[in-house]
């Protein structure tokens, strides 16, 4: 499904970066609750939508809710996006801000129809533009066929330019003998990581936790669990546990991990956001003490999966440039 793999990319770029512990923090701190369900926190705000199935959903039953809730006198998009046949489930908040006439989530990241259309009075009928999958970036969620001038391929979807310090998320993945948990709870603080892997004789541990680190810290590691077990008695082992191995016991441990920070950019060079012709989205950059990772540079169209779309793919609107010719 299209809105799967957009939101799945979201998991793409916090695992490149690592990730956040639970530390006592001295001020109240918004509440988010992550239950895979409608409005769990605050007031529905006018707008929101239950939408599960359909065309909105992707046309393959995939489980998609959108709504606007208000927590401590903000408003937030609420997005749940979930298979449960598959062990898949991803919900996050976003903070929406007024721009313009409108409550977008300008100036926090990107995404400009523009880069598609080139310009707005190219499509005078709201109706035309959307059937031409024109409007928003249902035709090419992953800009592969950007070319209006002064554009960047990201700048069309918006996807890894937004700010991490203005939403926070939960993202599930699990199957028979693996288990992904990426969690996100507090605005300003990084996330944690936790995977397990038990496929017969091997089980293997890994966690990431970087919560009491803020955004602007890049000289503390976070706190990783990294254990691997071989339970497989046919090795030529000479005692017990001779094949595992802990990182908490090794004699040389360097850990980079959650040593990142970020740097909010200019944000929008229009006030009224990205809904005008020439509007530019200027991103954060985000800064390593070791090595790097690049979320702007991927190749989004890897995560699309085109037996989720086959229905999306065959009809005017939405005619996805990474549908097969």
């Amino acid at each position: 499904m299209q809105s799967k793999s957009m939101y799945s990319t979201s998991i793409a770029w916090l695992l490149g970066l690592s990730v956040l512990l639970f530390g006592a923090h001295a001020q109240a701190a918004p509440q988010f609750t992550y239950t895979l369900a409608p409005n769990p926190d605050g007031v529905a705000m006018a707008g929101s939508g239950n939408l599960t199935g359909g065309v909105a959903s992707g046309n393959d039953g995939t489980r998609l809710t959108i709504e606007k809730v208000q927590i401590d006198n903000v408003v937030y998009m609420h997005t749940i996006v979930s298979e449960a046949y598959t062990g898949f489930a991803t919900e996050y908040y976003t903070r929406l801000t007024q721009v313009g006439q409108s409550l977008q989530s300008s100036p926090d990241s990107g995404g400009n129809e523009r880069a598609l259309m080139g310009s707005k009075a190219a499509y005078p009928v709201a109706a035309a533009g959307y059937a031409g999958g024109v409007f928003g970036n249902a035709k090419d969620p992953y800009g592969l066929s950007v070319t209006t001038a002064g554009f960047r391929p990201y700048d069309l979807s918006g996807v890894g330019t937004g700010d991490p310090t203005k939403m926070t998320m939960r993202t599930y993945v699990s199957d028979s003998g693996m288990t992904l948990d990426v969690l996100k709870p507090l605005l300003t603080k990084k996330p944690v990581i936790s995977q397990t892997v038990k496929d017969g004789a091997l089980s293997l541990e890994y966690k990431a936790d970087l919560r009491r680190l803020n955004y602007t810290d890049s000289s503390r590691a976070g706190d990783v669990r990294n254990a691997t077990t071989i339970l497989d008695s046919s090795l030529p082992t000479t005692s017990a546990g001779a094949g595992n191995f802990d990182m908490a016991f090794a004699q040389q441990s360097v850990v980079t991990a959650g040593r990142y920070s970020f740097a909010p950019g200019t944000g929008w060079n229009s006030a009224n956001g990205w809904d005008v012709d020439n509007s530019r989205f200027t991103e954060g950059v985000y800064s390593y003490a070791a090595g790097g990772f690049d979320v702007l540079s991927l190749n989004w169209a890897g995560f699309f999966d085109y037996q989720q779309n086959k229905v999306a793919c065959a009809t005017g609107h939405r005619t996805l440039t990474v549908c097969p010719p």
